[in-house]
């Protein structure tokens, strides 16, 4: 790429980031519309934890938890360990996501099922 692109695609860069700001600035709706699937993505993962808790609640915790174990288990030995490690590092597929990851389902569970033995 010689000088003359780099200046040029730095420039077009700089117009487009100017126009983004303007257009944010003068209609800030467009923002809340580009925020409200990760908005309705997090009430649905939380919405999923809340129903984990509840069929802890129901005497259902430690089953519950067993199968989430088998399905990390069985996840990660469908996936090369490359895979594992990119979707580690993707947050805007897990900000999208309606169902939170097997292991935050797991950590939940077991903090619950802690905090309310007998």
């Amino acid at each position: 790429m010689t000088r003359k692109d780099k200046k040029a695609r730095n420039q077009l860069l700089l117009i487009a980031i100017l126009l983004s700001l303007v257009a944010v600035y003068l209609f800030p709706w467009l923002l809340l519309l580009a925020l409200i699937p990760m908005l309705l993505a997090a009430v649905k993962r939380r919405a999923e934890l809340r129903a984990d808790r509840s069929a802890a609640a129901r005497g259902f915790g430690p089953q519950l938890a067993h199968v989430l174990e088998k399905f990390i288990t069985d996840e990660a030995g469908a996936k090369p360990s490359a895979q594992l490690e990119a979707d580690r590092f993707r947050p805007a597929v897990s900000l999208l996501s309606a169902q939170p990851d097997l292991h935050t389902r797991l950590q939940s569970l077991q903090r619950y099922l802690e905090a309310h033995r007998h």
